[in-house]
């Protein structure tokens, strides 16, 4: 009788979160992509979904200090409660 279980499912933002450190480049195609649908209905909240998944990827702390704000800053306007608006 084999016992092992099929792999827990995990959340889709932990998958992607681990793609983009499998594979740094991938973030670039990543971000062009949601810049591409930036302008469409929904498009800036996927944006900004994905620059939090790349921040995520790279690590908060070194994206917040390449930036040069705090990481706590980063954390609230990358956060799922932030609200894109046009400039």
């Amino acid at each position: 009788m084999n016992t092992t279980r099929p792999p827990a499912s995990r959340p889709h933002d932990a998958a992607v979160v681990e793609l983009l450190k499998a594979d740094p480049d991938f973030a670039t195609e990543y971000l062009a992509a949601a810049l591409d649908e930036a302008d469409q209905p929904g498009g800036q909240v996927a944006l900004l979904a994905a620059l939090r998944h790349v921040a995520e990827a790279q690590g908060m702390a070194a994206v917040a200090e390449r930036a040069g704000m705090p990481r706590e800053t980063l954390y609230r306007a990358l956060g799922r409660s932030a609200i894109p608006t046009q400039i």
